[in-house]
């Protein structure tokens, strides 16, 4: 407590260290905590505002904002503090050139208030000219201290042979970037209907664009796999045409197919007698000629492919004996092992695990960004499909209701429509759901906030017991988990203390439960009398111990 008066740190990721969903709330979030009065917070906020520029980043929702905002908003968010010391740790590495410019003049900004900047970077280019000091670690030692005219005098190569990136930016070679995204794959009336059947889908115009990861979310049942079969040929279309890199498939070859398309689907392939590394080398096909004789370039890739997977320990195991989790990563190491253009993937995280959702989310990105790859995939865990997709596909009924972005998409509103929800709700703040709330009147009242009452909520909610909570600031990540499954929650505005109203009105409540549990810990100025709604329940007797 006493060192974040004089200490202020920025994390590698800003997002790991934010605590509201709103930045305003976010950047005041340390001064509340230090119990400093409300009319110096609005003051300092005032001013942060004003210092950093932030006027058009006010009041939004924090996981709408790029690396670069956030990073902006987690700066002013210790700068508001006036630490004395300020450590941050790689502030650059999730931003591009024009945010590092802005990180840049931000540094500037506090050494010209006089303030000690601690940064640890792989990144040098934007220090020059900033930094006075520059101390070299080696195995966990600091190996060398260098002013700044010492370190402006080693040459790249000195720089290099320690392992340091560039420190002259005219010699980092710009990126390539597009000036508008190509189509990779479009789709022009577009009719689908299995035999016998009425038509399933109907896709007058949809284009996907390169270099890009595009999800497809729906019901069960909705069409997301008949598109995906249908794009690679696995389904025959009523009409309409499907367009490869501007040609029309239907004109191309299996070979030229495969050469821009690679495909992983659910359905579970039994070939005979084949080893894992065997179904990753058919990868090479389109590549090889008819006999399909890999060469050793061939084996190269192959190995390669299944080492970005983590499967290389499974080359010589049976793909039949494999778990499917294993099975799923080998599809995706045969579909890398093609080197396509385009990847499709039907419902990819089925069968895998947490850890092994997320390292095949992560090599999917990064495939992307380093290889110009687009991805088609269809998803059911929303909470991925937020968090990955580029653009989102929403097919619904016979047709694609909306495509977009995922901020358009991903509101709580707009996916209890398209999936119907009538039981519990969707949070699309969180990405995640919330089961209906206990029936009845309140027996337990929560005195909880700043994210302290949440497990208490669904641990509650698990065990159908009717409650209460408050008194909540809106703002208050706790308030919108309670707002789905309390019967009743008393709340406050942002920013401000709390009313007499409010905490009579949750006395009043209160006194009607059986019990009270109180998870938070900590009180400051503005949740002042949630500390004294806890002596109040101490002297009722009604205060249970957790």
């Amino acid at each position: 407590y006493d060192t974040a008066a004089v200490v202020g740190s920025v994390f590698q990721n800003p997002r790991s260290q934010f605590f509201n969903v709103d930045t305003t709330s976010e950047i005041t979030f340390g001064c509340e905590n230090l119990g400093q009065p409300e009319k110096d917070i609005r003051e300092r906020l005032a001013k942060t505002v004003r210092d950093f520029r932030l006027e058009k980043l006010m009041d939004r929702n924090i996981f709408h904002l790029s690396g670069g905002e956030k990073q902006k908003i987690a700066c002013a968010g210790v700068s508001i503090m006036e630490p004395d010391v300020l450590a941050m740790d790689e502030p650059s590495s999730n931003l591009d050139a024009a945010s590092i410019l802005d990180l840049r003049k931000i540094l500037a900004f506090w050494k010209s208030q006089g303030k000690t900047i601690i940064v640890s970077e792989h990144r040098l280019y934007y220090l020059r000219g900033l930094a006075d000091r520059f101390i070299y670690l080696a195995d966990g030692q600091v190996s060398h201290d260098y002013s700044a005219a010492e370190f402006e005098q080693l040459t790249e190569q000195q720089r290099s042979d320690m392992g340091l990136r560039t420190f002259a930016l005219e010699r980092l070679l710009p990126p390539v970037l597009p000036q508008q995204a190509k189509t990779a794959l479009a789709l022009r009336n577009f009719h689908f209907a299995y035999k016998n059947e009425p038509e399933t889908l109907h896709i007058m115009d949809c284009e996907i664009p390169t270099n890009r990861i595009v999800g497809i979310i729906g019901n069960n049942g909705a069409g997301k796999s008949t598109i995906l079969k249908s794009i690679t040929r696995q389904l025959a279309t009523i009409s309409g045409t499907v367009y490869l890199d501007k040609e029309k498939m239907a004109k191309m070859t299996n070979k030229e197919v495969s050469q821009k398309l690679a495909v992983v689907l659910t359905e579970r392939m039994r070939p005979e007698l084949m080893t894992c590394e065997d179904i990753v080398a058919t990868g090479r096909y389109p590549y090889t000629g008819t006999l399909g004789i890999l060469s050793a370039e061939d084996k190269a890739k192959v190995k390669k492919s299944m080492e970005t997977v983590h499967a290389w320990d499974l080359k010589d195991r049976d793909f039949t004996a494999i778990s499917d989790g294993q099975r799923q990563r080998i599809l995706l190491a045969r579909a890398i092992c093609q080197e396509p253009e385009i990847i499709v993937l039907d419902e990819p995280t089925s069968f895998l695990d947490i850890r092994h959702k997320l390292e095949l989310l992560t090599i999917l990105k990064q495939m992307v960004l380093d290889h110009q790859l687009t991805v088609i995939m269809s998803l059911h865990e929303l909470d991925l499909a937020q968090k990955i997709s580029d653009k989102v596909i929403c097919v619904h009924g016979e047709y694609i209701e909306k495509y977009g972005a995922p901020e358009e998409i991903f509101t709580s509103e707009y996916i209890r429509k398209l999936y119907g929800i009538t039981r519990g709700s969707y949070n699309a703040a969180f990405g995640c759901v919330e089961m209906d709330p206990p029936r009845g009147e309140p027996q337990v009242f929560v005195i909880g906030g700043n994210g302290s009452g949440i497990p208490y909520y669904r641990k509650l909610q698990r065990q159908g017991i009717p409650f209460a909570a408050g008194v909540l600031h809106t703002n208050d990540v706790d308030c919108q988990v309670a707002g789905a499954l309390a019967d009743q929650v008393i709340t406050e505005k942002p920013f401000e203390s709390i009313s007499q109203e409010s905490y009579d009105k949750a006395v009043e409540l209160m006194k009607k439960c059986q019990k009270v549990i109180c998870p938070l810990k900590d009180f400051g100025t503005m949740n002042a009398a949630n500390r004294e709604l806890l002596r109040l329940a101490r002297e009722l007797g009604i205060l249970a111990e957790l």
